[in-house]
């Protein structure tokens, strides 16, 4: 891949590999009865998906907006602070999704974590 398309390959042949793996090691630990998903980690697969789905189409629409801070002559410092805007706002939206579909219980966490 990486003749074709550049160093953009790389990653894609790195993410390809991953997820083949995955999908390899988890039907593996099916068939042989290790690994029986119940209903709530189904529930909560389902709900994650959707709060990935919000964030990737609030990073979309930022995107938008912010695509005149990518160009090469503003500098870095520049692109890095339009990019931490990106990254800030995309978690922002993932942490709120998943709170508000129970995919996870932040205050849960919060608790458990503080109780040690």
């Amino acid at each position: 891949m990486f003749f074709i398309l550049g160093h953009v390959g790389i990653a894609i042949a790195t993410s390809l590999a991953a997820w083949t793996y995955a999908v390899l090691l988890g039907v593996t630990l099916v068939r042989l009865g290790h690994f029986e998903p119940d209903t709530a980690l189904k529930r909560r697969g389902v709900l994650i998906t959707v709060a990935s789905g919000a964030m990737a189409l609030a990073l979309w629409d930022a995107s938008v907006p912010l695509e005149q801070y990518f160009a090469p002559g503003n500098g870095i410092v520049v692109q890095l602070l339009a990019l931490g805007a990106l990254i800030a706002g995309g978690g922002m939206v993932y942490l709120a999704m998943a709170q508000e579909t129970g995919a996870a219980n932040y205050r849960a966490l919060w608790r458990s974590m503080a109780q040690g």
